[in-house]
């Protein structure tokens, strides 16, 4: 069982807006792992929820090898139109949650052997993607937040949740114009099952 624990809230400038920060930490057995929140009014039902992968590589640098930067820019944007609506950025699922040293190796490795990046993780002996979605159903509970609008491509993300109490009540499709990931998207779709 995981326990959700808010650390504090604090105002958050950006280029979207005003929102608010709030750290959290959970804890499952002797296993704690820590998540930025960025939200605004929680009050809607459902309330607009993007689960976000940390991914440093885009997220921060830029890289255009995903849709990472553009899904988390796509949200602040999303979120700050509404009014309302919340991001949760687990840090701890960067490269699909085997970390930044396997996603650097995995990317290597699709780049000298032409391979997609789930079967260079399974080819380096890491699984595809070993993300869990305990600590977001707990940061969620926390909140009281029990039926959202899930930001999200991924059908296992959404059924996931929802078997951890959460209700999706709908799904928001994240998908950028840039007409440049359209591999990505069809490796999506046939590697993961994504709807995009």
């Amino acid at each position: 069982m995981h326990i959700a624990e808010r650390i504090l809230d604090v105002p958050l400038h950006n280029d979207y807006g005003e929102f608010l920060a709030a750290a959290y930490r959970t804890r499952s057995g002797d296993v704690s792992e820590e998540h930025l929140l960025l939200y605004r009014s929680l009050e809607v039902r459902p309330l607009p929820v993007r689960v976000n992968s940390a991914c440093f590589t885009s997220d921060i640098f830029g890289c255009r090898r995903c849709d990472c930067r553009w899904q988390l820019q796509f949200a602040m944007r999303y979120i700050a139109r509404a009014g309302a609506g919340l991001i949760i950025y687990h840090l701890a699922h960067e490269g699909r949650a085997n970390g930044l040293v396997a996603k650097l190796r995995a990317q290597d490795a699709g780049a000298r052997e032409g391979l997609r990046s789930k079967l260079a993780y399974e080819v380096l002996g890491f699984p595809a993607d070993p993300r869990r979605y305990e600590a977001t159903a707990a940061i969620l509970h926390d909140l009281n937040v029990r039926e959202i609008a899930l930001m999200s491509n991924s059908p296992h993300k959404r059924r996931c949740l929802e078997d951890l109490g959460i209700n999706v009540a709908t799904t928001i499709s994240v998908r950028s114009p840039d007409a440049t990931l359209e591999d990505l998207y069809a490796w999506k779709r046939q590697d993961f099952g994504h709807d995009v």
